[in-house]
């Protein structure tokens, strides 16, 4: 096996993981939102977030795999990250979802620098 081959194949695994702990968070969002959980709940603001950043991190795979031209599906890549994004419940109250755009501009503008 070439050194490509064994890169290709260890990234293939790590991506195939991260797809399944995705999924399966997301999932558990949804198992708390049937329950009657939403924003607030400790719980479930827990599962959401570790959904969130699952999504997060496999888009950013997949900004990656993109910039070295390597075709995502090619590497194990089922899912799109950014669909499975959208689907997650944005159900923050606006005063939330300044906050949290407030901290990302914020973090935007420190990676600027």
């Amino acid at each position: 096996m070439t050194d490509n081959e064994l890169y290709k194949n260890c990234l293939q695994d790590i991506i195939c993981i991260l797809n399944e702990i995705a999924l399966d968070e997301k999932k558990d969002v949804e198992k708390f939102r049937l329950k009657g959980k939403k924003t607030g709940d400790p719980l479930y603001e827990y599962f959401k977030g570790r959904s969130v950043a699952y999504f997060e991190v496999l888009d950013r795979i997949c900004n990656e795999l993109e910039a070295f031209n390597i075709n995502s599906k090619e590497v194990g890549m089922d899912i799109d990250p950014e669909k499975e994004l959208e689907e997650i419940p944005d159900d923050w109250t606006p005063d939330i979802r300044k906050e949290f755009e407030n901290y990302l501009k914020g973090k935007e503008i420190q990676s600027i620098q």
